[in-house]
């Protein structure tokens, strides 16, 4: 592969990385239905995501020393995984409980098992769910937005009082 064509590769690969890795970000969409919500991601962040590993791919391909192929080959990897995460992501909170679904499987806590809600600092803000078993369902901030955070907190607060068998500690 000549000169030109190698850097025409990777410029046009860090282009396509750099423009899937953008169309890839921002908060998910909450969707407040009859009988609650769904927070989820539109269909064009994981696309985005594919299309970055397409981009690094293409640069793992022109790249002239096997070092930085390895790289680029694990960044297309990450996001194709970036990808899948985006696309299966989902919280529903309705009547009957909270749900979260993820690249690590699901969780749902029956309102009836909530035994309290907690709000952390850290990570930009987090707010937990716990059930009596130990389980939980995290929402952080920096995933949900800022403005779908300060929407959904105070709705979910209001479903966690009633539903547990004693009052929950909200903390901030």
């Amino acid at each position: 592969m000549s000169n030109r064509v190698r850097i025409a590769l990777l410029v046009l690969g860090a282009a396509i990385f750099v423009a899937g890795a953008y169309a890839s970000q921002g908060p998910p969409r909450l969707t407040l239905l009859n009988a609650g919500l769904s927070v989820q991601h539109p269909w064009r962040h994981p696309a985005g995501a594919v299309i970055a590993a397409a981009g690094a791919t293409l640069l793992a391909a022109a790249s002239p020393r096997r070092w930085s192929r390895l790289i680029f080959h694990a960044l297309a990897g990450l996001s194709v995984l970036v990808a899948i995460h985006l696309a299966l992501y989902r919280v529903d909170a309705d009547q009957s409980g909270l749900a979260s679904h993820g690249l690590l499987g699901r969780t749902r806590i029956a309102w009836g098992e909530v035994a309290d809600m907690q709000e952390h600092a850290c990570h930009g803000g987090l707010l937990e769910v716990r059930a009596r078993d130990g389980r939980r369902v995290q929402l952080r901030r920096q995933q949900l937005g800022a403005a779908a955070y300060a929407e959904l907190r105070p709705w979910l607060g209001a479903l966690v009082r009633p539903a547990a068998a004693h009052t929950p500690v909200v903390r901030a």
